[in-house]
């Protein structure tokens, strides 16, 4: 922990509210007029500081203001919310957690960071003004240079959704603006350019460091943690700790026009959380443009969104409700909402239409860009109606109680009979396929009768090469969204046999094929982690490779609905630029993955970013799984490797994806422009490999079921937080309930030393394998072998551990003898066997994520 002497000058701590300070808060300004002051302010020429070392504390950050100007803008409703600084400042940050050290070292290559900065721009909601006013003294200055400062800063990232206006009207309109009380800092560095420090009282990690990128438009997370030396663990077992409200149901109904326009009518009854509360934060897709906005009492309130972004990406798609009058303690709202626009649906072929898979009904916001979304925390009921072109059939999450043609429309209504995160819709000129999964559920495929974009354009391409033209340099998008495939290839010539059956491409033909793969999966998953919880499971094609799966129903990239020689046809048309094992990722895989979201996901959610490996390492784990019993050991296995590879490679920057950063530090793998890919390949594959390592851990060749034990703990965490959102802690308190004494290598029945390493660090071991075989006459006279050698372990911790299961070989046949406890960076055996064997192995069956080489003696 650093030094917190105070320096000479006026220190600023954490903010002690009273009732003064938010005395003028209690008046009832216009709020069209506040927003307008908030968007433009102008600063005081009368109310700028001499500042003469100004010290701001704000938990483990410290900005001292050396020498310069400091200038506020004029107050709103009574408060003083903005100010700018110029002149020379230091700016000093040092976490204590590992995790927030390892972060920190990565992206700063320093545990401690100190760095100078020239100009400064401050937005906040606490009593910084406050403490000022009451020490300093305010003369004249440049007051128009230092607005400008502000105002050029704001107005780059209002371009992108970054500005603060929501949570700074939420300061001056409500009567309880303390529980939301923030103090956010930008500072422009000559090492960094601009970094962002961030204390938020609204959030549960308060503290948060990052760096502004301004060539790629993106703000990296450097650090993020809670106050006062708490964990992430602690203040996540209440994720709703900090939230003002509680949405409860969305009772909505969405027409979608014939030009693939939405307009939607959403009633949402929530429930308040804190008393005193004037703003509603939500959050809606900016393309959609609010015309109103009315109370159970019919009247109409003020709101505010961003400019409309016509057509272009946006990273905060924000919604500020104005309420009447500030909310009372456990209150009932219900309000309306009036919107349409365009840009939601998109028309991607002949009877092809993909629904964006957010942002198309109002939802809970926070007034600026989080990592913490509580949607799948909490669980809503659903009561869609949708009225799409009558020539379409639609689908959506819930079942389906009403289906009637109205003028131009066909209007289906679909209801949720339990309470689910999310809700999607797809809708199109369908084929629909249907079986019997059991007496309660269903399970559809819904396949376009035609081609989608993608794969007509696949389709073109197969003809191009089919009358002996090549590629002639055309290319189609790649199945992720990003690059293209076949991109570069020129005019390779291909034999025209190569393509057969790529020429005429229809999802609908594949329809059945599909059904019995999503129902073989259901069966399979329901074996593995319990029920499935809904009585229906709908599947759409959609576009591309990207996939989503809600609760009853999934997208499906259109790719996946290809046979296995149509994919062979398609990777020869494409030059081999697609890997053979990546078949297996747009078919079997990829389907299974989306389909154990039912689970992973939606039984069970997550409590914050940190445990978002439970939905998507999990179901990266399920998709192996199905590959194992639907291609065999050799898949699985490669599967298995193929996910190791990318976590021993480097990016295009050099940096070794594993060391990006642990599991536990979720979506914030991916905030720095430079490392997008961390996110996906450390949550999706390592979170994968955790699974599996347990799974073999907990397998057992000698049992009836040898994955018993892995199973009932599957099942066990699926029953026990049904309906609910777990952490990373709560899943392992469950494994530890299933754990074999293997596993126990604490002796204390805690798997710390498990989750410790593979989920709060960094680090794949490598072993050394050296050892000799021995003939030897046991004491009974039978003839064995003496087996030994030492397991050196290195790209690791010292102090790492784990059970290294041994395999012995006789010829083709092979068994695992048992485990050895691999402690520290050398460990040796000596071991006498009753038999002969020819080679020792470790990792036979990918156990452990680690790299291997052997040696014998």
């Amino acid at each position: 922990m650093r030094d917190c002497r105070l320096l000479p000058g006026l220190v600023l701590g954490l903010a002690v509210f009273g009732a003064s300070a938010f005395a003028a808060a209690a008046q009832e300004p216009d709020p069209e007029a506040a927003w307008q002051k908030l968007s433009q302010p102008t600063f005081d020429p009368q109310k700028v500081v001499r500042v003469d070392r100004l010290v701001i504390d704000r938990d483990e950050g410290r900005i001292l203001l050396r020498s310069g100007s400091l200038g506020f803008a004029q107050p709103v409703n009574g408060r003083v919310l903005q100010a700018a600084f110029r002149g020379q400042g230091t700016f000093s940050f040092a976490p204590s957690l590992p995790l927030e050290i390892q972060q920190l070292q990565f992206h700063a290559n320093t545990s401690e960071l100190q760095v100078e900065f020239t100009e400064a721009v401050f937005v906040f909601s606490d009593s910084t003004f406050e403490e000022i006013a009451e020490q300093a003294e305010f003369g004249s200055g440049d007051a128009a240079g230092l607005a400008e400062l502000y105002t050029k800063r704001n107005d780059r990232l209002r371009r992108f959704g970054l500005n603060w206006e929501p949570r700074l009207l939420h300061a001056a309109l409500s009567e309880n603006p303390e529980p939301y009380a923030f103090f956010h800092a930008e500072l422009k560095t000559d090492d960094y350019g601009w970094l962002i420090f961030d204390f938020d009282r609204a959030e549960l990690e308060e503290v948060q460091l990052a760096r502004w990128h301004d060539q790629d438009r993106w703000a990296a997370i450097w650090c993020r943690f809670p106050a006062q030396g708490r964990t992430p663990q602690e203040v996540f077992q209440d994720p709703l700790a900090r939230d003002a409200y509680q949405i409860q149901s969305y009772k909505l109904e969405i027409t979608i026009e014939k030009n693939a326009d939405l307009a939607g009518s959403a009633e949402v009854t929530l429930r308040s959380r804190l008393p005193g509360q004037r703003i509603l934060l939500m959050s809606l897709d900016a393309h959609l443009r609010v015309s109103s906005i009315t109370d159970s009492a019919g009247r109409s309130l003020t709101f505010f969104q961003p400019k409309d972004p016509k057509g272009r990406g946006y990273y905060v798609d924000n919604l500020v409700v104005v309420l009447p009058e500030p909310t009372q303690p456990d209150q009932e709202l219900t309000l309306k909402f009036e919107y349409a626009g365009e840009h939601v649906v998109e028309r991607a072929g002949s009877g092809v239409y993909f629904a964006q898979s957010f942002g198309w009904y109002p939802t809970y916001g926070l007034g600026k860009l989080t990592l913490h979304n509580p949607e799948f925390v909490l669980r809503f009921d659903f009561d869609l109606t949708l009225r799409v072109p009558r020539k379409y059939d639609a689908v959506a999450v819930g079942n389906k109680m009403e289906e009637q043609e109205e003028g131009d429309y066909k209007v289906t209504r679909w209801v949720t009979d339990v309470p689910v995160a999310v809700a999607g819709f797809a809708f199109g000129s369908y084929y629909i396929h249907e079986e019997e999964l059991d007496e309660d559920t269903k399970v559809q495929v819904f396949v376009n009768k035609q081609p989608d974009e993608f794969m007509r354009q696949i389709e073109m391409l197969a003809q191009d090469v089919s009358v002996g033209g090549g590629m002639g340099g055309r290319s189609i998008p790649g199945p992720g969204g990003g690059g293209s495939l076949g991109a570069g290839l020129g005019t390779t010539s291909i034999d025209s046999s190569s393509v057969t059956g790529l020429e005429m491409l229809s999802p609908s033909q594949l329809g059945g094929v599909m059904l019995t793969e999503i129902a073989n999966s259901l069966r399979l998953f329901e074996q593995y982690f319990g029920p499935y919880p809904y009585k229906k499971l709908a599947v759409s094609n959609i576009p591309g490779g990207y996939g989503q799966g809600w609760p009853g129903l999934l997208y499906v990239s259109s790719l996946t609905f290809l046979d296995s020689y149509q994919r062979h046809q398609l990777f020869r048309l494409l030059g081999g630029r697609i890997t053979p094992r990546e078949q297996v990722n747009l078919s079997d895989r990829f389907r299974a993955h989306e389909t154990s979201h039912q689970w992973w996901g939606h039984v069970v959610g997550w409590k914050s970013y940190h445990d978002q490996w439970l939905s998507e390492g999990f179901a990266q784990f399920s998709g192996m799984l199905y590959v194992f019993y639907r291609r065999g050991q050799k898949e699985f296995l490669e599967a298995l490797q193929a996910d190791r590879e990318p976590l021993l490679g480097t990016d295009q920057y050099g940096s070794v994806v594993d060391e990006i950063g642990p599991i536990y530090a979720g979506q914030r793998l991916s905030s720095h422009p430079k490392h997008r890919s961390g996110y996906s390949i450390i949550v999706y594959n390592k979170g994968g490999w955790v699974l599996h390592m347990l799974q073999m851990m907990m397998f057992d060749p000698r049992a009836q079921v040898s994955d018993a034990r892995f199973i009932a703990m599957m099942t066990d965490f699926t029953k026990t937080y049904y309906n609910r959102a777990a952490s990373t802690q709560d899943f392992q308190r469950i494994a530890e309930k299933h754990m074999t004494p293997t596993m126990n290598l604490d002796r204390n029945g805690r798997l710390d030393w498990f989750f410790n390493q593979w989920v709060y660090s960094t680090g794949i071991p490598h072993y050394e394998v050296s050892y000799s075989i021995t003939p030897i006459k046991l004491e009974n006279g039978q003839d064995g072998v003496r087996l030994k050698g030492t397991v050196r372990q290195s790209r690791v911790p010292p102090n790492f551990k784990m059970p290294v299961p041994f395999y012995a070989h006789q010829g083709e046949k092979w068994m695992r003898l048992g485990w050895l406890n691999i402690v520290g960076p050398e460990t040796s055996f000596d071991i006498e066997l009753p038999f002969q064997i020819e080679k020792l192995t470790i990792d036979e069956w990918e156990d452990i994520l680690c790299t291997v080489e052997y040696k014998t003696n």
